[in-house]
């Protein structure tokens, strides 16, 4: 049975990530039907995925959420309970998607992290999904380009990431993605475009947004919806951590637009 690792913002109520993380699942089990996936989340995390998927065999890491958020610990918890329990035997291991190589000492982990399964497993493969990278200062950009020289194949969502990786690699085994949270709608089973129906869909991303952009995009849906009254809107909200709440920006939104709407 095939072993895949999977580390990144996974079973976090980020709906875009875990979207990401079950299109990769599924790809991953179309091409091999006997595959055991070990998801770092817990377990309320890792019952998103044995939904989208019913091929696979999944394992979670116990209180894995809380144990990721005990400062200081990390290292000690990464050697004696989470390296040598969950990544001694993986055949791939998956970081990703997202803005996973911060800095120098998340960057360090991550190569302390990949020297430990490459050891156990000197033919593991190393991939990285649909990942945002930089930009860093001197110090991080040596961390990262360590790190990166790691990864046998690496997909991102962006230009400038683009050519960090490109920069410290060539041209072999990058590759340009689009942010999968365009596959939303797909999964959610929302029809985007009928014959008789247009659909517009918006994410806003909490600690980006101010109110300048909620009356300029406001004003454009608000625009939309007068001229076609049979077109639909969907406001879609990623996050919901005590600390980055998208729904207070797409409340914001849809009151302006409700506002705009009952003045016409």
């Amino acid at each position: 049975m095939l072993s895949v690792a999977i580390i990144g913002w996974n079973g976090r109520f980020n709906v875009g990530d875990d979207a990401m993380t079950c299109s990769l699942i599924k790809l991953i089990n179309e091409q091999n039907k006997k595959v055991h996936f070990f998801i770092f989340s817990d377990k309320r995390g890792v019952s998103v995925f044995e939904r989208c998927n019913t091929n696979g065999v999944f394992s979670m890491v116990p209180y894995f959420n809380t144990l990721n958020n005990i400062r200081g610990f990390s290292n000690i918890i990464n050697k004696l309970y989470l390296f040598p329990k969950y990544l001694k035997n993986i055949d791939i291991l998956i970081f990703g998607g997202g803005a996973i190589f911060k800095n120098y000492k998340i960057c360090n982990a991550k190569i302390k992290l990949i020297d430990y399964v490459s050891k156990h497993n000197p033919n593991v493969l190393i991939h990285g999904y649909s990942l945002t990278i930089g930009p860093y200062n001197s110090k991080n950009y040596n961390y990262c380009k360590k790190l990166i020289s790691k990864f046998d194949t690496l997909s991102v969502r962006d230009s400038r990431s683009e050519s960090i990786v490109r920069s410290f690699k060539g041209e072999d085994n990058c590759y340009r993605t689009y942010d999968f949270a365009m596959i939303l709608p797909d999964l959610l089973k929302i029809n985007r475009s009928t014959p008789d129906n247009d659909t517009i869909g918006i994410s806003l991303r909490s600690g980006h947004v101010d109110n300048k952009l909620i009356e300029s995009i406001g004003s454009i849906v608000s625009s939309c919806i007068i001229n076609d009254k049979n077109l639909n809107v969907y406001i879609f909200v990623f996050c919901m951590y005590d600390k980055q709440n998208d729904l207070f920006d797409a409340n914001n939104l849809l009151e302006k637009i409700k506002k705009t709407l009952a003045a016409k």
